[in-house]
């Protein structure tokens, strides 16, 4: 039989040496471990992170560790400027070469929008011209309308042009729903009912009709805080057909608007309101207005409907010593002599007015000489308009007793379109003429005329003639269409030019 094999474990252990076992090892022998490898760390290849993401982490780090308190309600976190803007503005702050003038692109186009183009009458500039020409424009085509848009545009343009509007003339101003009435008259469905003009009046609380409103004028004084002067007319120009006496004169709303105005403005210094039917009323709520107006000088109201209730009222005003109205006109109004003899009071007490033009009213006789009477003790007058007030041989007294006394008051003097060579008056003056020595003695072959109409021409040439001819100061006398002769006015008119010569 053969011999029982070892186990190869157990023949692979080296017998041991010197020392003998003196048990036998049962447990399986270890088998001999070679040395570990050496492992290289491999990197796994990283993408790189782009622009966007790396500013997109740094912006989520401080959002993520950012506490936002819900109570806290002025937090905001604020825009950052576009470098467009930046850019600009430093540009904008280093720029040193010299601008280019802007008036010759102004005139280009205020030559292509408007027709007429006076630059003189807007202080030279060709930019005042435009803005003005073009809020003029604009108010004018202005139709007010209760909640309407067009209102928001007005505001607009306003802000646009405020800088340099210094001076407005608004030929006309549009009533409420003027284009509404016009338009159904074109359609015929209401040609009936535009006979009368309560047909289109509002109706107020009492029932009665009542003029429909204008443009607010406040609105407009509210954006442009440098108009000083103001010539407007509540009328309509060029209606055609449409015409209808509401689309003339001013409401009292529309007085109202004005007298509001007039209270809190300081800057306006030339008003002037035209043709807009302004009567008694009106004047009185004006003059009011007026008497708490600490910078108006120039006040014009001609053309209206002004009574001697009117003129007191006015009167009132200039003898405030606290107006500064140094220039009143009235022409065209319906002063009578009650109003005359108030306004010739009011020059008694008056330190500052320097013009007063109160043509085409109904002064008379009475309220001539009144005026007249005043200016010897008036010592600021120097331009007197009473030219076609049916002024007679009294005024021609007055007038030639005040100009003897050779004051400064008045230099211009206007007495045209008045009957001073009529009546039995004038041959009184006639009479009552004496002519001193050494005194220009007129044209001597009228001089001696005494009889029928002739003399009474004479009468009133000679006695201005010798009034004029003891005066150094007047140096404007009209006397046109008067009944005074023809010589006479010639003899007159070169003493005038003598004094004109000599100041």
């Amino acid at each position: 039989m053969p011999e029982p094999v070892a186990n190869q474990s157990s023949a692979a252990v080296p017998p041991a040496t010197g020392v003998e076992k003196s048990t036998i090892d049962l447990a399986p022998p270890v088998a001999e471990q070679a040395a570990p490898a050496v492992t290289l760390p491999v990197s796994t290849p990283q993408p790189v992170p782009t622009l966007y993401e790396s500013v997109k982490h740094q912006q989520e780090a401080p959002v993520a560790q950012r506490r936002v308190l819900a109570e806290d309600l002025q937090w905001n976190l604020s825009p950052v400027k576009k470098l467009s803007d930046l850019c600009i503005n430093v540009l904008v702050s280093r720029f040193e070469a010299p601008l280019v003038p802007d008036e010759e692109y102004w005139q280009r186009k205020s030559v292509v929008t408007f027709k007429l183009c006076n630059v003189r009458d807007h202080g030279g500039s060709w930019k005042r011209l435009f803005f003005e020409s073009n809020v003029q424009k604009i108010l004018e085509d202005f139709v007010p309308q209760y909640g309407g848009e067009q209102e928001m545009d007005l505001m607009t343009q306003l802000d646009l042009g405020a800088p340099y509007i210094n001076k407005l003339q608004v030929r006309q101003l549009r009533p409420t729903d003027y284009d509404a009435r016009k338009t159904e008259k074109e359609g015929g469905t209401g040609a009936g009912s535009l006979h009368g003009r309560s047909s289109h009046k509002f109706t107020s609380g009492n029932g009665d009709g009542v003029h429909p409103d204008h443009l607010n004028l406040g609105m407009v004084f509210s954006k442009l805080k440098n108009l000083e002067e103001l010539d407007i007319c509540y009328s309509v120009r060029d209606c055609g057909i449409e015409f209808q006496w509401e689309y003339f004169g001013m409401t009292m709303n529309d007085c109202v608007y004005l007298s509001d105005v007039l209270k809190s403005n300081r800057v306006l210094r030339s008003l002037t309101v035209a043709a807009s039917g302004i009567d008694d009323d009106r004047c009185h709520l004006i003059a009011n207005a007026l008497m708490e107006n600490r910078t108006l000088k120039n006040l014009d109201l001609s053309h209206n409907l002004i009574g001697d209730a009117g003129a007191r009222a006015i009167a009132t005003v200039f003898t405030n010593p606290s107006s500064p109205l140094t220039h009143i006109t009235l022409a065209n109004n319906k002063i009578g002599q009650t109003g005359g003899t108030f306004l010739a009071t009011a020059l008694l007490r008056n330190p500052k007015l320097v013009q007063l033009s109160l043509r085409m009213n109904f002064l008379g006789d009475k309220g001539g000489s009144a005026i007249f009477t005043a200016l010897r003790e008036n010592t600021t007058l120097q331009q007197l308009d009473l030219s076609c007030n049916q002024l007679g041989p009294t005024t021609v007294a007055a007038m030639c007793t005040t100009l003897k006394l050779n004051t400064r008051v008045p230099a211009s003097l206007d007495m045209s379109c008045n009957k001073l060579g009529h009546g039995d008056v004038a041959k009184d003056l006639l009479r009552s003429t004496t002519v001193e020595a050494g005194k220009p003695q007129g044209p001597p072959k009228l001089a001696a005329v005494e009889d029928g109409r002739e003399a009474s021409e004479d009468a009133a040439g000679k006695a201005i003639f010798d009034a004029v001819s003891q005066n150094k100061y007047l140096t404007h006398l009209d006397l046109r269409m008067t009944g005074v002769s023809q010589e006479f006015q010639q003899a007159i008119q070169g003493i005038v030019n003598e004094n004109k010569s000599g100041l």
